[in-house]
């Protein structure tokens, strides 16, 4: 059993230690990240921030840039601006915001058609609330369940999915769980799906690999965001450097299920170099993928069907980490 994944990396994550890096003249800008990115021989693509790294470049540009490496782009993550959307984007009280969201949302999908992306990740940071009594929660709830309707058919067969996270920016985000954005996808009555990001699982409180699984009961799993962290912050460590076995689970189900979306590492290197942090966390998922396909399935799953935590947990801890 082998599992082969594409892998991505968030493009701001190369503008770290840039005294390890040889810049053109000038600012450094995105097409200088897409480049330092391609020094990454195992990565396979990136994923551009909309619209953050098109607002000094047109798309031929940056086109032009990726073509350079041996990189291919694999979708656009959202990023919706804190001046414009602070009081929510989707869920904003005012109708123009709103409809301004929804507008940012449908160029990130002409964009990603043009480049021959296949992913639009949508993150709804500022979709929520801060204290008691300041939203009417069924109001927010039918805006944002209204928005996921409109964004899946104007996305018709591309793929399009929701990034929850708990909190951060707000204090609580409207979509902060698993249950809450599966939800609201049904209600929306669309092909959207779900991106899950290992760190914003934590902070939420979920086991990574049930979160997924839940996913995949609904068919609507579209992206993996690998990093690591403590728990309480998005913290964007290097992948398995905390919670390896939860990491090693959250794979299993992967390969088992086939997963064809791409593994996208959003971790955040400020001392490190980003170029071996990003091989390194390459190289931590391939480990663990090498391991886990070399184990003998049938036993694991057999221990799983007797909910025998104590005989799996010998049975990972010596495929991982030897006797």
């Amino acid at each position: 059993m082998n599992q082969p994944f594409l892998y991505s990396s968030r493009l701001n994550s190369f503008k770290a230690r840039p005294d390890l890096y040889t810049w053109r003249a000038g600012p450094h800008d995105t097409l200088d990240l897409i480049r330092r990115a391609g020094l990454v021989q195992q990565l396979t693509s990136v994923e551009l921030n909309y619209p953050e790294h098109f607002t000094a470049h047109s798309v031929d540009q940056v086109r032009a840039a990726i073509a350079e490496t041996h990189l291919s782009i694999s979708g656009i993550n959202l990023r919706y601006d804190a001046a414009r959307f602070l009081d929510g984007g989707f869920t904003n009280p005012h109708a123009d915001k709103r409809a301004a969201a929804l507008q940012v949302t449908y160029e990130a999908i002409d964009i990603c058609r043009a480049m021959g992306g296949a992913h639009v990740v949508i993150w709804p940071a500022y979709d929520g609330f801060d204290y008691p009594f300041e939203v009417d929660y069924a109001q927010l709830w039918d805006w944002e369940v209204e928005a996921i309707r409109a964004i899946g058919a104007y996305a018709g067969d591309l793929r399009v999915s929701i990034e929850y996270k708990p909190s951060d920016p707000r204090r609580f985000s409207l979509l902060g769980t698993i249950g809450a954005t599966l939800l609201a996808i049904e209600e929306s009555g669309t092909r959207v799906g779900v991106t899950l990001d290992f760190c914003h699982l934590l902070m939420a409180g979920e086991q990574p690999a049930l979160s997924a699984a839940l996913c995949i009961r609904k068919q609507r799993l579209y992206g993996i965001h690998l990093n690591d962290g403590y728990g309480q912050l998005d913290d964007g460590l290097l992948v398995g450097s905390v919670h390896p076995l939860q990491t090693a689970e959250l794979l299993h189900y992967l390969i088992r299920t086939n997963y064809d979306g791409v593994i996208y590492f959003d971790t955040f290197p400020l001392r490190e170099d980003p170029v071996l942090e990003c091989a390194a966390n390459i190289d931590r998922v391939e480990r663990l993928t090498q391991s886990l396909c070399a184990m003998n399935m049938d036993v694991l799953c057999a221990g799983m069907a007797r909910q025998d935590g104590l005989g799996n947990s010998r049975v990972i801890w010596e495929a991982l980490f030897g006797r």
